[in-house]
């Protein structure tokens, strides 16, 4: 007995060795490829100075109450809430800045509350009486839509949008929490809420939702029939359930670059025309990309062999870079191109990172695993040229056709 368990260990070890120095000849290519650099991302959406000097001018309000209240700089939610003032202020004028000074101002207002209960400054009926304001106030925001152009309004709009998401979002269930919880609760609240008036405000009085909707609807068309091309053996939806695996439709925490194209559709509603028009723009790119990878993936689909080899991998991985180091700067310059070139780097980021994974388990990743890692990489990096190729496209059709939909 001992002596076969012995020889099956050394058969899985043997294995194990055979597959390393099969795949060894491909490591120093993968690494090469891996490690050649990307463009950084382009920041979509410029949040309004304004708004940053209000919000860091709350944050460091609460943090002199703390101290008031006897709470020093080496208290962990103080030293989080200082470190995050710190990060916003090297991000300029970012979205990702905003949300960094809304958890901020949470952690600070969350331990403030804990001090103020004990002296019995804040009741319980006052947590109340804040959550229902709050509550009342998110429920009245309206969102204008009349900022000027097209493209602008769509992203601005966007991103107002999902702030004000998040602050319904955030007080939902906050009957069962605790009273410090609840006032960090309404403390992003009120920061998400105000972010999603500053992004929308300083327009000319004509509203374009009517025209936002009827756009997104025409695009939900579009992208059907683009999809309903893959005619091959398999469901489409499947192409589509493999980018979000690789995250270029992935979720964010917060609405930094990559967030911004977080999502889909039928996650937001008739009240959310920008988000709705932005992510069927997108889906319209990759759903291109999945008729164009389509036949490959159906010919390797049951034999469990990557449909794309390495030498592939590296010239799409240039291809992409080059798309995105090529997009004009004029063009540069529409918050519609940087927020699909922001997108595009962050595919080609899940491609590296599809890679190092591959890099990292050379030893352990059966073959169908091991040729999943590159298969995702590469339409990873496919993804990444496509969004780069076609936004500088996209941003000059749009308002052609917001302005079609306005006059029908």
């Amino acid at each position: 007995m001992t002596g076969s368990v012995i020889g099956l260990g050394s058969g899985v070890a043997g294995y194990t060795q055979r597959r390393r120095i099969f795949r060894y000849s491909d490591l120093r290519t993968l690494r090469d490829i891996q490690d050649r650099p990307l463009p950084e991302g382009p920041e979509p959406l410029i949040v309004p100075d304004a708004y940053l000097a209000d919000s860091r001018k709350r944050l460091d309000e609460l943090v002199r109450r703390a101290r008031e209240h006897g709470l020093s700089e080496d208290d962990d939610h103080i030293a989080y809430a200082l470190d995050l003032r710190e990060r916003a202020a090297e991000a300029a004028f970012s979205i990702e800045a905003a949300y960094d000074l809304s958890a901020a101002r949470g952690a600070t207002a969350r331990i403030l509350s804990w001090t103020r209960r004990e002296t019995g400054d804040l009741t319980e009926a006052d947590v109340e009486a804040e959550i229902t304001d709050i509550r009342q106030r998110v429920d009245d925001t309206t969102l204008t839509y009349d900022i000027g152009p097209e493209t602008h309004l769509m992203v601005s709009h966007h991103g107002a949008e999902l702030a004000l998401r998040s602050a319904t979002g955030s007080l939902t269930g906050t009957e069962r929490q605790s009273p410090s919880r609840r006032m960090e609760v309404i403390e992003r609240a009120t920061a998400y809420r105000d972010l999603a008036v500053s992004l929308s405000d300083g327009g000319d009085g004509d509203s374009r939702e009517a025209s936002l909707q009827a756009l997104s609807r025409d695009l939900e068309e579009r992208v059907a029939n683009r999809m309903a091309s893959v005619t091959h053996d398999f469901d489409p939806k499947y192409i589509r359930w493999r980018y979000k695996t690789i995250g270029v439709v992935g979720k964010s925490r917060t609405l930094a670059s990559n967030g911004l194209f977080s999502g889909s559709p039928s996650d937001y509603g008739d009240e959310y025309p920008a988000s709705v028009a932005v992510t069927r723009l997108r889906d319209l790119v990759l759903a291109t990309v999945a008729t164009d990878v389509g036949p490959e993936f159906a010919a390797s689909y049951d034999t469990k062999a990557s449909f794309a080899d390495i030498g592939e991998i590296d010239e799409m991985k240039r291809n992409a870079t080059d798309a995105l180091e090529s997009v004009p700067d004029d063009a540069m310059a529409d918050p519609l191109v940087k927020l699909f070139s922001a997108a595009a780097v962050h595919a080609a980021e899940c491609g590296d990172r599809q890679l190092q994974s591959a890099i990292e388990r050379v030893n352990q990743l059966e073959t169908g695993s091991w040729n999943l890692r590159l298969e995702d990489a590469f339409l990873g990096y496919r993804a990444a040229l496509e969004l780069a190729k076609e936004a500088p496209r996209i941003a000059q059709e749009l308002p052609q056709s917001i302005g079609h939909y306005s006059s029908s």
